[in-house]
């Protein structure tokens, strides 16, 4: 519930890009709450999302499939 209060409800990784459609590199994706979150503030992006951890890189991948 941290990580959701600080990305989504507090927005801590807004950003202005100078584009509709920028280049996202989230590393250290954990669970994709981040990847969400950019593909709401800039639904043009492309984002590539990299996740070390086994168990948090099947919950991003899940994640991920709902974006689609």
């Amino acid at each position: 519930m941290h990580s959701f209060d600080e990305i989504i409800t507090q927005e801590i990784y807004r950003f202005k890009a100078d584009t509709d459609a920028p280049l996202i590199l989230d590393c250290g994706a954990n669970i994709g709450l981040s990847a969400l979150y950019f593909q709401r503030l800039y639904p043009k992006a492309r984002i590539m999302a990299f996740e070390p951890d086994t168990h948090n890189f099947e919950l991003l991948t899940k994640t991920c499939r709902t974006m689609g």
